[in-house]
């Protein structure tokens, strides 16, 4: 029976441990802001790989072959709802040079 109350003892101890640093570790992620400085990395992160494909695309000599227009016209296609909606937002935003 002791090996048995033991046993219970450290299930609910554990449980109770886990739980308490479940409620710590939100309380310092939201008072340090990490939540939400993470989603500013990622939509920056988003933004920068947007201006990136755009750039590739600007900088293709003007003297492309139809296949590689194709091509190029291809990949854009290919190009999901989001990261066609990111490139928009990327051009849309002054540069400050």
């Amino acid at each position: 029976m002791d090996i048995a109350l033991l046993l219970l003892f450290i299930l609910v101890a554990l449980a109770v441990f886990v739980v308490v640093f479940l409620i710590f570790r939100a309380a310092v992620l939201w008072y340090w802001k990490i939540d939400e400085s993470l989603a500013v990395l990622k939509e920056i992160r988003d933004l920068l790989a947007a201006q990136q494909k755009t750039q590739k695309r600007q900088s293709q000599p003007a003297n492309q072959t139809k296949a590689e227009r194709d091509s190029s016209a291809a990949e854009r296609a290919s190009m999901s709802a989001d990261e066609l909606e990111l490139e928009r937002q990327a051009l849309a935003t002054p540069r400050k040079d």
